[in-house]
């Protein structure tokens, strides 16, 4: 057997040609002669060495670089080399390198240009917005003539809610909050002073005493009326029923006041009759549906929490306690909610017995 070796180490080698250096060696051996382009050589200066040297694409620092044959070697003709290219092609080499660097500072002036008009122009634009502030200052009587001023007069929070980048707004906006932010409690600070309506001033000072600090939220609100919520009193029940009718886009003052007669531990079951109801009237209807049924036992509770049809359930539980009496479901359980109405009282009787 013939005892071939490599090229480059003359050590034992059983391996084929290299396609693209032409050498008879291990990859490792030749992996050792080549060099990287990317981290030494421009993007433009690259392109021209792989342009005339062949080269191969390798793993280097978590991504891939272009290499070539570094030094001459006798395994490799010169010109297949990175040291005789340079050595040939020396100027236009260089003629790269000078056309990238000056690319690159062409694109470093023109974003610095770019950023020196932009920041003029926030100079122009805030110096015009202090003008026609302080002049609608003057023209309002403000007791401030700044912007810095008005931070004076305001806290933080209520400034950030005033704060709009018309000048002539702003100092309406400030004048408003100056004048009613005593009457407005802190948690509906944001309901009066994001439009700076007097109508929400009144219907706060007419009604926020008169809703239980829970609702407020929910009472002053975009769309909400806060005189459904006058006089009611939330519970925890309520509190997880209302972002449900909210969510369907019902009444969640209507939905609170309709579901009160029901206890406290009924969140689950009148949560799921919101979701499956097709609007408020039909989650009313639902809710008298409900009121007949024997909701104190646990698997009852159940039911209907996971079933829809709340009026077919309703309709069989009036006919066993018809032809069976009111403790239909204390003697029958579930089958009280099986009959379906086509047969008469004592054959749903009958069916009963027999279940």
């Amino acid at each position: 057997m013939v005892n071939r070796k490599c090229t480059l180490c003359n050590n034992h080698f059983l391996g084929r040609v290299n396609d693209r250096f032409g050498v008879y060696a291990h990859i490792n051996c030749v992996k050792d002669k080549l060099t990287y382009l990317e981290w030494q050589y421009c993007p433009t200066a690259r392109d021209l060495i792989i342009s005339h040297l062949p080269n191969e694409r390798l793993q280097f620092n978590g991504g891939f670089s272009h290499c070539v044959w570094s030094q001459r070697h006798p395994a490799i003709p010169a010109n297949m080399t990175l040291s005789y290219f340079l050595s040939t092609h020396e100027d236009e080499v260089l003629d790269a390198i000078k056309r990238h660097n000056e690319a690159t500072a062409l694109g470093t002036l023109s974003i610095r240009t770019a950023s020196v008009a932009k920041r003029k122009a926030a100079d122009a634009a805030r110096d015009s917005f202090k003008e026609k502030f302080h002049e609608a200052c003057i023209e309002r009587n403000a007791p401030f003539r700044s912007v810095h001023g008005l931070r004076k007069q305001l806290c933080a929070p209520l400034f950030n809610l005033i704060n709009v980048p018309r000048p002539e707004e702003m100092v309406r906006r400030a004048m408003f909050a100056i004048q009613h932010r005593n009457a407005v409690p802190d948690l509906l600070r944001r309901y009066v002073f994001e439009e700076c309506d007097v109508t929400s001033v009144q219907l706060v000072t007419s009604y926020a005493n008169r809703i239980d600090t829970i609702a407020w939220r929910y009472a002053f609100r975009a769309g909400s009326d806060p005189r459904q919520w006058v006089d009611m009193a939330i519970n925890v029940k309520d509190v997880q029923l209302i972002p449900d009718a909210l969510k369907q886009g019902f009444n969640a003052a209507r939905v609170v006041r309709a579901t009160h007669e029901f206890a406290a531990d009924m969140e689950y079951v009148l949560s799921s009759q919101i979701n499956m109801a097709a609007s408020l009237e039909d989650f009313e209807t639902r809710l008298q549906h409900l009121k007949t049924l024997p909701l104190e036992h646990a698997d009852v509770r159940h039911m209907v929490t996971w079933r829809s049809d709340i009026v077919g359930i309703a309709a069989s539980y009036k006919r066993a306690m018809e032809c069976a009496g009111e403790n239909a479901y204390t003697r029958f359980g579930g089958k009280c909610f099986e009959l379906r109405g086509e047969h008469s009282a004592a054959q749903d009787l009958d069916t009963l017995m027999r279940a």
